[in-house]
C-alpha cells in the first residue's frame, strides 16, 4: 500500500471518530433535556442526598424517597463490589411521577444519572 492511500486511510479514520465524538455529545445533550423535561412542571421539586446519590423527586413523593434513598445504597454497595469500581462522583436520581407505568433508565455519560417512574406495578407485569 503506498504512503497517498494510508494518508487517506488516517484522515478517513479521523473523521470517523470526530463525527463519533459530535454524535454522542449531541444526543447526551437532548437526553439530559428530555430527563428534566419529563420532570413535571406543575410541583415543587425537591431535593436530598445520601453518600452516593443526590436524589430529585416531587414533593407528592417525599414519603418514598427514603425507600428510594435506601434502595440506591444497597445497590451500590452490591454493585461496586461486584464490579470492583467505585464512580468519581455521586449518582443524580431523578424520581418522579410523570409516567402511568413503571420503569426507568440510566446513563453514565456525561454524568451518571437514573431515572426512575414512581408508577405501581400492575397485577400481570412481569414485575409484579
Amino acid at each position: 500500500m503506498n504512503s497517498d492511500n494510508l494518508f487517506n486511510i488516517n484522515r478517513h479514520i479521523k473523521f470517523l471518530i470526530i463525527v463519533f465524538i459530535l454524535t454522542a455529545f449531541v444526543s447526551q445533550y437532548f437526553q439530559t433535556k428530555a430527563a428534566f423535561a419529563l420532570m413535571p412542571v406543575n410541583e415543587r421539586l425537591l431535593k436530598t442526598e445520601t453518600e452516593h446519590f443526590h436524589i430529585i423527586f416531587q414533593e407528592s413523593l417525599q414519603s418514598a424517597v427514603p425507600y428510594i434513598a435506601l434502595q440506591c445504597e444497597d445497590a451500590y454497595k452490591t454493585l461496586t463490589r461486584i464490579f470492583n469500581w467505585r464512580p468519581a462522583e455521586k449518582i443524580e436520581v431523578l424520581f418522579a411521577d410523570s409516567m402511568d407505568t413503571h420503569n426507568g433508565w440510566g446513563t453514565a455519560i456525561p454524568h451518571n444519572r437514573m431515572f426512575i417512574y414512581a408508577a405501581g406495578a400492575e397485577p400481570g407485569s412481569s414485575i409484579f
